[in-house]
């Protein structure tokens, strides 16, 4: 049930939702970091199949998923135009930059999929730009387990403090 949880998250996440996985992965890894590690893989493989819808869409009329990922928090003309230059200028690359410049996957693949890059191209660059926040989160959530044990701290109080954390920094995301 948690894997099938976590792919619909992140093929959520990946189209239309706006909360990241990490959370979710973040705080489980905080007891659990081997099937944290699994669950990574799910979310990836969901958020895999969720970007190939949105190129796909991209790359038949972006016009109007554009204007719907605009009516998403984080993301403006402004966020529409930086992909589209990011993608132009970088190539690939900027499916692996552009979500730490704060611009989302969903958006990169509909500005990849509208006549930019190929589908096969844009998933070898995007399976592993996905993976790699996965991947820390749940190092992130790793760790606090590991001083959890070492400073016999409570998991639920962890994953209060880690929650306010991801709170704030989708608050800054989005303002």
């Amino acid at each position: 049930m948690a894997h099938a949880l976590a792919a619909l998250w992140g093929l959520a996440e990946s189209t239309l939702f706006f909360v990241l996985p990490e959370v979710l992965l973040s705080l489980w890894a905080i007891t659990a970091p081997r099937r944290a590690l699994w669950l990574a893989g799910a979310v990836v493989a969901g958020a895999t199949v969720g970007a190939m819808g949105m190129f796909l869409w991209g790359d038949a009329d972006p016009v109007p998923v554009r204007v719907l990922l605009t009516w998403q928090p984080g993301i403006d003309e402004a966020t529409v135009d930086r992909a589209s230059l990011l993608l132009r200028q970088q190539g690939l690359w900027g499916v692996v930059l552009g979500p730490w410049l704060g611009i989302p996957h969903k958006l990169l693949a509909v500005e990849a999929g509208y006549g930019i890059h190929g589908l096969g191209p844009y998933l070898l660059a995007f399976v592993p730009a996905r993976a790699l926040p996965a991947l820390l989160a749940v190092g992130l959530g790793a760790a606090l387990g590991w001083l959890r044990g070492r400073l016999a701290l409570r998991a639920q109080a962890l994953r209060v403090l880690l929650g306010i954390g991801w709170a704030v920094l989708h608050l800054a995301l989005f303002l």
